[in-house]
């Protein structure tokens, strides 16, 4: 299914004074919420981010969930591998030199767009190439023949059944809204159970915004 055609699925299911442009929201908050099932298990791979004197963090060019892992590309073309820490392990004062380790540095919005920040230690003194393993986010869908990415073509009614439940939810009828509410919640905790995912993920962030 591409967007269209969970477009033309929602709309055969149920009619609402929705635009256009607030039904694809919806539709890709469900789309973002069912892809969390599935990109655990993906990684996929920044690479060529230049680091600079004297800088600490760095700024991921594209959303991601989680970095995985970072490593160091020598002027010999040596790929090597920098140790995870803590940010609270960092010694101060700071050292100079070329990086060893890398910590998480939570998130910052970039022109409207969440990115996840981390940091290098030693500080950089020069310039070297780090490439980036992460869990990647997924991307809003907004032209009709986009598809979406990660998640199964089997399951993408998933996305539109999250997607039912939070158009119903924000015209305030709350009989179907709860309706396409269980039977998301319900295939999507199925799917949890099958993956061996941890119970605190059971409660997908679509399902709780139907009442807000």
């Amino acid at each position: 299914m591409d967007l269209e055609d969970i477009r033309t699925y929602i709309q055969d299911r149920y009619q609402s004074d929705l635009a256009d442009s607030k039904l694809n929201e919806h539709i890709n908050e469900a789309y973002a919420d069912v892809s969390k099932i599935f990109t655990p298990d993906t990684t996929e791979e920044s690479d060529n981010i230049p680091t600079v004197a004297s800088q600490v963090l760095y700024t991921m060019p594209v959303g991601t969930r989680s970095i995985k892992q970072v490593y160091l590309t020598d002027g010999e073309g040596v790929r090597i591998r920098l140790r995870s820490i803590k940010a609270a392990a960092v010694l101060y004062p700071r050292a100079e030199g070329t990086p060893k380790r890398w910590y998480p540095y939570g998130f910052i919005n970039v022109e409207g767009e969440v990115k996840q920040q981390f940091g290098v230690d030693p500080v950089p003194d020069d310039v070297v190439t780090l490439n980036v393993l992460y869990e990647p986010e997924a991307t809003p869908m907004e032209e009709p023949d986009d598809v979406p990415v990660y998640v199964p073509e089997e399951l993408h009614y998933l996305i539109a059944w999250g997607a039912l439940a939070l158009a119903a939810g924000k015209q305030e009828d709350y009989n179907v809204s709860q309706y396409w509410e269980a039977k998301y919640r319900s295939a999507y905790n199925d799917m949890l159970t099958k993956l061996g995912r941890s119970s605190h993920a059971n409660f997908p962030e679509a399902a709780k915004q139907v009442k807000e």
